[in-house]
């Protein structure tokens, strides 16, 4: 097998300290591309390299791609739309993760309008941006 380069592939992005890898080409069966040695061997490769990876993957139950990657990861967040996702669904996504031994570490709450968050919040507020 050859040898990775990964610096062909690693986008810096004008941030200090962060890179970015996009997806490349589309693939009529992305699943087999992560289940691979070469991806095992990509991500062993990351990891002396990085202190942190962030893996964007596509939605529990769409696809298994997220199953699999999960299988990577030191901490797994699921990401949803506020007031838009069953809960049902949610709590089935969390249970199909445990059955592959992948743990659920938080929920992220995704578009959540102002209005709503006055009701429950204590009035603080946060702010992100990127000066430059």
């Amino acid at each position: 097998m050859a040898k990775l380069n990964l610096e062909s592939f690693i986008q810096p992005t004008g941030m200090e300290h962060i890179d970015l890898i996009s997806r490349g080409r589309p693939s009529h069966n992305p699943t087999s591309l992560l289940i691979g040695e070469r991806f095992n061997h990509l991500m062993a490769a990351l990891k002396t390299k990085y202190d942190y990876i962030v893996i964007d993957a596509p939605p529990i139950l769409a696809a298994s791609d997220a199953m699999v990657l999960a299988q990577h990861a030191d901490k797994v967040l699921i990401v949803t739309k506020f007031d838009h996702s069953v809960e049902g669904q949610l709590v089935y996504a969390i249970k199909q993760m445990s059955k592959a031994n992948v743990q659920v570490d938080g929920i992220i709450l995704n578009d959540i309008q102002q209005s709503i968050l006055n009701r429950y919040s204590y009035h603080y507020h946060y702010a992100y941006g990127h000066n430059s």
